[in-house]
């Protein structure tokens, strides 16, 4: 019988991994087809491809947010594939597939086959998980990386074995290397190290101090490369982000310094301030905006069903604290209350828990909440299947709606008539447009409108289009771009040629698109 079950199992794990290569195929030809330019308003402006291409002409890209691994891999492997956007965004799909392998490893050794199938089935129906993973950013590289952490976190909480040490220290580095909030994962790595079955505590304080020497090591590159540019090894303002979130305060606008001493000044200088900023931030993940976290904006039933499990499970895992449920607790309180304080909710930031959230939430469904056997038309099966297919069927139904608003933010028109241009006038011209980032696109000199300072933000149509004449007087343009999903807040006549000012010509409104010459002499 044993035999049988081991068989079973070991079918059933190829199966899935067979799976996760096909969707891991899918998702690459489907990025290739359809992400092929920046999203507009999404994290992309986070500009990593950019720094990537500055790592490829020899220049190191200051970043007082963010390490630079994803941009120095990013920049590798441009080198062989030629591309530096397909390079970032092959890294985020390749990365989307660790995640699921890591989610399946996970449900498998710290809960159970059926828990970790029902997970993996779940996240791969999920919006959020699906348009991150073609995104050129660091959300899905960290989120494999956070989630290996916690695996061998795991571990090394469970068994004595050193290369599972070597492990966490690899993934931690590499993790932290990636995006500064792996610091959230600390805490549950000295749990692991204090539970880990060693015979004294020296032993246990000899791996501790194993694991930092490597962490150190793998971390030297980064360190040298702060260090380079800002002087200093720790250097990050990622303070700044504290301000804009607590005050209203964008100091990248007002030019002003980051705050000396970092989050922690800013926490003791305002702390009521902090707290309500905190509880506020809270609520939004916790009501509001799981349904975005978990549905893509579309089911609130799927959210509903998602919070009220996760909840009960958290309640259990409390109850029944063990090792396993005190390193995973520890790590989903320290990780949310991390982006409570520091950051803006973006439903992108769950992605580094969002696979440990759906083991807990399956965990409790099939196990507490509905073990027992039901019979649907005569066939018997667990209460668990029915609403566990509801629940993955509901995450699915949103992907839909969910590509198609995200399709609309692609400038796909804007990169037709930005091609135009370059095929009619050539490259000695000069063109304003609404994308950022058209200049990697074209041979001729682009020049980017920047909605958010521009200089100043215009409060009416008229002085919109009289800042717009100075700039294209400044730069001696020839042409203007405007499109649809890169339109922010600037006018919406652009669009249709409604009401526009004197120096701008129409030549070409098509689709979302709308191109104009710049009449001389009127501008």
């Amino acid at each position: 019988m044993r035999t049988e079950e081991t068989t079973a199992a070991a079918v059933t794990d190829k199966a899935v991994y067979v799976l996760i290569l096909g969707y891991l195929g899918l998702f690459l030809w489907f990025g290739a087809e359809f992400h092929y330019i920046e999203m507009c308003y999404s994290s992309e402006y986070d500009r990593y491809v950019e720094k990537a291409d500055k790592l490829r002409e020899g220049t190191i890209p200051r970043d007082p947010y963010h390490p630079l691994l994803y941009p120095i891999v990013t920049a590798a492997l441009a080198a062989v594939v030629g591309d530096t956007f397909t390079a970032a965004r092959t890294i985020s799909s390749l990365a989307t597939g660790a995640v699921l392998v890591l989610t399946y490893l996970l449900g498998m050794r710290f809960f159970s086959r059926k828990i970790a199938l029902a997970a993996l089935l779940a996240l791969a129906a999920n919006s959020t998980f699906v348009l991150s993973g073609m995104l050129t950013t660091t959300d899905m590289m960290f989120a494999a990386l956070a989630l290996a952490t916690m695996y061998f976190s795991l571990k090394v909480g469970s068994d004595e074995r050193l290369g599972d040490l070597v492990a966490l220290g690899i993934c931690f580095a590499l993790a932290y290397f990636t995006r500064y909030a792996a610091v959230a994962l600390i805490p549950s790595i000295f749990i692991a190290l204090a539970c880990c079955p060693l015979p004294s505590f020296k032993d246990r304080l000899r791996r501790g101090f194993l694991l930092a020497a490597i962490v150190l090591v793998l971390l030297t590159p980064h360190f040298a490369l702060n260090t380079h540019v800002f002087g200093s090894p720790f250097y990050n303002e990622n303070s700044k982000n504290l301000v804009r979130k607590v005050f209203r305060i964008d100091l990248e606008i007002t030019k002003e310094a980051a705050p000396p001493g970092g989050i922690a000044a800013v926490v003791l200088h305002s702390p009521g301030a902090v707290l309500s900023s905190t509880a506020s931030t809270a609520r939004t993940w916790i009501v509001d905006g799981m349904v975005a976290y978990v549905a893509g904006n579309r089911e609130f039933l799927t959210a509903a069903i998602f919070m009220a499990a996760l909840l009960a499970a958290i309640y259990l895992m409390v109850v029944q604290i063990d090792r396993k449920n005190l390193l995973i607790l520890v790590y989903l309180a320290t990780y949310g209350l991390m982006i409570c304080v520091t950051i803006e909710p973006f439903p992108r930031l769950v992605l580094p828990i969002l696979p440990i959230c759906l083991l807990m939430v399956f965990s409790f469904i099939m196990e507490k909440a509905l073990p027992d056997v039901v019979a649907i038309r005569n066939l018997r099966m667990p209460a668990y299947v029915p609403a566990v297919a509801l629940f993955v069927a509901l995450l699915g139904y949103g992907l839909l709606p969910a590509w198609s608003e995200a399709a609309l933010s692609h400038p796909v028109d804007e990169l037709t008539a930005a091609k135009w241009i370059e095929r009619t006038a050539g490259n000695n011209t000069v063109v304003l447009g609404s994308f950022p980032f058209m200049q990697r696109y074209v041979g001729y000199r682009y020049v980017h409108l920047n909605d958010d300072g521009f200089l100043t933000q215009p409060h009416s149509r008229d002085e919109y289009y009289e800042q717009l004449r100075k700039k294209a007087r400044e730069e001696n343009a020839a042409f203007l771009i405007v499109g649809r999903a890169s339109l922010g807040q600037r006018p919406e006549g652009l669009l249709a040629g409604r009401d526009i000012p004197d120096f701008l010509k129409p030549v070409m409104i098509r689709g979302a698109a709308a191109v104009y010459q710049v009449v001389p002499g009127k501008n």
